[in-house]
């Protein structure tokens, strides 16, 4: 008894299927980061914005 060594083909079809998903899933992964990082600096603009506003309010108290 011999082990042959099976040999995968795909189709054409089949190949493109998987380059098309590749490319959607990639677009997906690029479009996370962007709207992931865009949502960072408004995070970050925004707690900027709050502690500048709650440094002003202690100054005011303290005076």
């Amino acid at each position: 008894m011999t082990a042959k060594n099976p040999q995968k083909f795909y189709s054409i079809s089949r190949r493109f299927s998987l380059a098309l998903v590749s490319v959607v899933i990639l677009a997906l992964f690029i479009f996370a980061a962007i709207a992931i990082a865009l949502d960072i600096s408004r995070i970050n603009a925004d707690l900027d914005r709050k502690l500048e506003n709650t440094m002003q309010l202690a100054e005011t108290s303290l005076v």
